[in-house]
């Protein structure tokens, strides 16, 4: 008889957090009967996972319903604020909890942590996001649950290469991208995927993008931009303007907010640019740089917090000074948009350099990294108290 697992989290399709709890809902379908708790709204159900609620929940929703719920473990995969919340409110629920939670920033030290001391298990993307959480509950003398490593996967039967041969496979989606008379063939492109908010910096991509053609100010280049015009981030058409290179944009769609678009439209995207850059000032993850690099494409990544961890020696490591964001009250580093731009002129120039960073990143996505199975099982060790 399957056991009852109630998973609580974000579970909308095209966004980091729903992509991944929809391959773990996949993992468990044959193990757990599930019921999902989804924090947001429109919440649109998962395909093995039926459930939710109409509005936004709280904490107190939560711990409610889990107090009156039958069921014989919980999985919580969010960030950590919102697993703080939830643990705090929820501490006499009596259910076995488990937590994936991401860490993008450097863990401040804060009363809210002490409820994560009642997870069962608490599980974390990186050994950068164990010592940050360690360190700070050990500066307030507070106790720390069982904290595991538990990195990310990456579908490789979903993000491919179109075809061993790179430019060939460039051609190809293209092509299906934007016709056949796009004539675009030699044009080197650089994307962005990342949605619109502010950890993510897009405004950097943009000043990067801009430094790099005042390096090569002939260069047969764009820059694609697979994310909303505004969401909650940067106004991407008038600073692209104000920058002078609204002509050099490639954008998914005129939407707001972030496009909707299937895995299958994506590895195209994937197979199409050349080169993947995330400018955020902060990373859990980067589930994006991963997709991408699997289609065999070389990636800029900042060269602190997850991605320093994950990508070192893999990628074009950016530099980056820290910073206190005053508006979340959070620590953060503001990468080096020169840095960028002299790497971006770089790959334009130099083929060979970039198939050199092509060929170590699609390594790092393809064999460094776990299927969602691999993670998945893991998970489940830890739920039935392994």
């Amino acid at each position: 008889m399957k056991r009852s697992l109630l998973t609580i989290g974000y579970a909308r399709p095209g966004f980091g957090f729903g992509r991944v709890l929809g391959e773990l809902h996949t993992a468990f379908a044959d193990d757990f009967d599930i019921t999902h708790l989804d924090l947001a709204a429109p919440f649109i159900a998962q395909t093995h996972a039926p459930s939710s609620r109409p509005r936004r929940m709280d904490a107190i929703d939560v711990a409610r319903i889990m107090s009156e719920s039958s069921h014989d473990v919980a999985l919580i995969f969010a960030d950590i604020d919102t697993v703080c919340e939830l643990t705090c409110a929820m501490r006499l629920s009596g259910t076995r909890v488990v937590a994936y939670m991401a860490i993008d920033s450097p863990v401040m030290p804060s009363p809210a942590l002490a409820g994560l001391a009642t997870l069962d298990v608490l599980a974390v993307y990186t050994t950068f996001a164990r010592d940050s959480l360690l360190d700070a509950l050990a500066q307030l003398s507070l106790p720390a649950p069982r904290v595991e490593v538990l990195p990310h996967g990456c579908d490789i039967g979903m993000f491919f290469p179109l075809d061993a041969h790179a430019p060939r496979a460039r051609t190809m989606a293209r092509d299906a991208l934007f016709g056949t008379d796009h004539a675009m063939d030699d044009t080197f492109i650089v994307l962005n995927a990342n949605r619109n908010q502010p950890r993510k910096r897009v405004d950097l991509t943009l000043q990067a993008f801009r430094r790099f053609l005042d390096i090569v100010p002939d260069a047969d280049a764009k820059l694609y931009l697979h994310m909303g015009l505004r969401d909650r981030g940067s106004l991407i058409l008038p600073l692209a303007g104000s920058l002078g290179i609204d002509d050099r944009l490639l954008l998914t769609g005129t939407t707001l907010d972030h496009p909707s678009s299937t895995d299958t439209h994506l590895n195209l995207l994937y197979n199409a640019c050349d080169v993947g850059l995330n400018t955020a000032d902060a990373e859990g993850w980067g589930l994006i740089a991963f997709e991408h690099a699997a289609t065999g494409r070389a990636q800029l990544v900042p060269a602190h917090t997850g991605c320093g961890e994950l990508w070192r020696d893999h990628a074009l490591m950016i530099p980056a000074e820290p910073y206190h964001d005053m508006a979340l009250n959070r620590r953060a580093f503001e990468v080096d948009v020169d840095a960028i731009a002299d790497d971006l002129a770089r790959l334009y120039t130099d083929v060979s350099l970039r198939a050199t960073y092509d060929a170590l990143a699609f390594h790092n996505a393809t064999v460094n990294t776990l299927t969602w199975r691999d993670v998945g099982q893991r998970l489940k060790g830890w739920i039935h108290g392994h």
